[in-house]
This record gives structure tokens, sequence and C-alpha cells, in this order.
């Protein structure tokens, strides 16, 4: 993780490795309408699109992560289209196995 996007994701209190509940199935049961994605990657779309298969590796993509984590897009969403406007260029959001994307808009 580059130490420029590190500080702006810590100036809005996503902290990498960010934590949102000691307990996953507790937050589910609480906050049973939200969509939440624990163990969160995000990238800049540019490096997603262009590097395909470092993405599909775990470890290998954590190389281009900017950020990871648990998200719950339903109460972080307009943080983090702020996080990427600092950053001036477009995030993506995948989930822990890389099998669903959230491009901010």
């Amino acid at each position: 993780m580059k130490e420029e996007y590190k500080n702006i994701f810590e100036e809005y209190g996503f902290n990498f490795s960010r934590l949102i509940s000691g307990s996953k199935t507790l937050y589910c049961r609480t906050h049973p309408d939200n969509r939440v994605v624990f163990n969160a990657r995000i990238y800049l779309l540019e490096d997603y699109q262009n590097n395909p298969e470092i993405i599909k590796d775990f470890f290998e993509g954590q190389e281009l992560e900017i950020w990871y984590g648990d998200l719950d897009l339903t109460l972080d969403t307009e943080t983090l289209k702020k996080i990427q406007s600092k950053i001036g260029k477009p995030i993506i959001v995948t989930t822990e196995h890389g099998h669903d994307r959230l491009l901010l808009e």
C-alpha cells in the first residue's frame, strides 16, 4: 500500500485492515438490511483493469491494494466517494475472493 493512499483513508477513519465488529455474525444480525463486505479489497480502477491475473491471486494482488478491511457499504459509500475524490482516480471495491465488485460513481 502506498503511503499517500494510506494517509487519505486514515483521514476518513478507514485504517488498514479495519474491523467493523468483533463478530461478523452479530454485526449481520444487528444490521440485517445493510450491505456488508468483510475483508474488502480496494484498488485503483486502472490497476484493477490492467492486472487481472495478479488481482486473482490474493497474495500477488496485495501489492496493488490501496486499502483492505471491513466495510458496511450502506454506511460507508458516501465516505468512500469522498476518499475517491481526494485520490483523484476511480476506485473499485471487491469482496474477499473477488467475486463481486462495486465501482463507485
